[in-house]
C-alpha cells in the first residue's frame, strides 16, 4: 500500500489472525469495523469503500477501451473541440469507460450495444462520439477497420424545432418588460444579435471592437461573429436600426453596469449586487419572462431564427446569414434563402401590381 493513505482509520489492538484491527472513525462519528483482512486487499478495500461512501476507482487496464478512452480525451483530437462539445462527449465517454472499458478490442458490436440504449437525437449525438473517437483510434494506428463506419442511426421525427417570433410577440414583450429590466435586456440583446443564449450570456462591454463591432467566438464551434453595433449597418440589416436602436437604450438604462449585459441580481453585504447570469437555467428563465408577457411557447433560440430569416426576407445573401449568425456551414443558412426565394417567386411586386390593375382597367374600358 506504498503511496496509498486511506483517512479516518483508527487502529485497536489485532486480530486473532494477526491482522490489525481497524475502525473508519471520522470526526464525530460512530466507529465501523474493518474485516479481518490485510489493508490493501479487495475485501479490506471494499469495506472501507462502502464505509466512506465512495465509488471504488476502477484500475485501467493497458491496452483496454478505458485506457484508449483516456488518452483520447488528453490528445489534441479531444482538447481543440469546442469547450460545449468536449462537456457532451467526456459524459459520453466515461459513461463507456465504466460500462466497457475492460473490454480489449472494439468492434462494431460494442458501439451497436451502446446505440441500443439512445433513440432520436440522443443516439445521433451518441454515434458522433463514437465516429470521432474512432477517428482518432484510426489515427493512432490501433484500428485499421473504422467499427463505427456502418452504423445506421434511428430515424427522427422532423420537426421545425424552435418556433420564430412574430412581430406582435415581439412588441408584447417589449410593452410588457421596461427598458431597465433584466428581461428586455436580455431580449434586445438576443434579438438583435441573433446569438444563442449560451453566447449571449458572455457578451458585454469588452465584446466591442475598434470600428464599432460587437466580436464574440461561438461556444459550440469556435466561428468568429462581427456585427455592427456602432457603425453603418449593411443594406439587409437596415430595417435592424430600431433594435439596434433600443439595445443602447437599454443598456444605458440598466441601473448597474456589470462586465456582461444579462445578469442576474443577488444579495450580498446588503446591497443589490449584479452577476453574470449562468448559462444553466438562463433559457428557461427567459421563458418564463416571455410567459410573463403573453408570448407562449417561444423561445430564446427562437429570436435566433426570426434574425435569420428577417435578412433572408431583406434580400442579405448566405454568406450575410453565416456572418450575422455565426453558422459554420452555408446549409441552414441557404434553407432561409430557398423559403423566402419561393415566396418571392409566388409574390407580386408593387409595380407589377399596379400594371396588372392598369391591364385589367384597360381590358374592361375597350369592351
Amino acid at each position: 500500500m506504498r503511496g496509498i493513505r486511506l483517512k479516518h482509520l483508527n487502529r485497536s489492538g489485532e486480530y486473532k489472525s494477526g491482522n490489525p484491527r481497524w475502525y473508519y472513525r471520522p470526526v464525530g462519528q460512530k466507529g465501523v469495523a474493518m474485516p479481518d483482512a490485510p489493508m490493501g486487499s479487495v475485501v479490506f478495500l471494499k469495506a472501507y469503500t462502502e464505509a466512506a461512501g465512495v465509488e471504488p476507482v476502477r484500475p485501467i487496464i493497458k491496452g483496454s477501451l478505458a485506457s484508449a478512452v483516456s488518452k483520447y480525451i488528453a490528445s489534441s483530437h479531444f482538447t481543440t473541440m469546442a469547450p460545449l462539445t468536449q462537456g457532451v462527449r467526456r459524459r459520453a465517454l466515461e459513461r463507456i469507460r465504466e460500462t466497457a472499458g475492460s473490454e480489449k478490442a472494439l468492434t462494431p458490436d460494442v458501439i451497436r450495444a451502446d446505440l441500443k440504449n439512445y433513440d432520436g437525437h440522443a443516439q445521433h449525438t451518441q454515434l458522433k462520439m463514437w465516429r470521432g473517437f474512432c477517428k482518432y483510434l484510426m489515427h493512432i494506428d490501433a484500428l485499421k477497420i473504422d467499427p463505427s463506419k456502418d452504423m445506421v442511426r434511428a430515424p427522427i421525427v422532423k420537426s421545425d424545432g424552435h418556433v420564430p417570433w412574430d412581430h406582435n410577440d415581439i412588441e408584447m414583450f417589449r410593452n410588457h418588460h421596461a427598458l431597465n429590466t433584466h428581461p428586455r435586456m436580455a431580449f434586445e440583446l438576443l434579438y438583435y444579435t441573433g446569438a444563442s443564449m449560451v453566447d449571449a450570456v458572455r457578451l458585454g462591454p469588452g465584446c466591442i471592437r475598434t470600428g464599432g463591432w460587437l466580436s464574440y467566438r461561438r461556444s459550440k464551434t469556435g466561428t468568429l461573429v462581427e456585427i455592427p453595433f456602432d457603425r453603418e449597418l449593411p443594406h439587409f440589416a437596415q430595417s435592424f436600426k430600431r433594435d439596434l436602436d433600443l439595445l443602447h437604450k437599454a443598456i444605458a438604462a440598466q441601473p448597474d453596469k456589470h462586465m456582461t449585459y444579462i445578469v442576474t441580481g443577488g444579495i450580498k453585504y446588503s446591497h443589490l449586487i449584479p452577476r453574470s447570469r449562468a448559462v444553466k437555467g438562463a433559457s428557461s428563465w427567459f421563458s418564463r419572462q416571455a410567459s410573463a408577457a403573453g408570448v407562449e411557447g417561444k423561445t430564446a433560440h427562437g429570436l435566433r431564427k426570426s434574425r435569420d430569416m428577417e435578412i433572408a426576407a431583406n434580400r442579405g445573401s448566405a454568406t450575410a446569414i453565416m456572418s450575422w449568425l455565426g453558422h459554420s456551414t452555408l446549409v441552414e443558412a441557404s434553407r432561409y434563402i430557398k423559403m423566402f426565394d419561393k415566396r418571392r417567386a409566388l409574390s407580386v411586386s408593387n409595380s407589377e401590381h399596379s400594371r396588372v390593375k392598369s391591364s385589367n382597367s384597360n381590358l374592361k374600358s375597350s369592351n
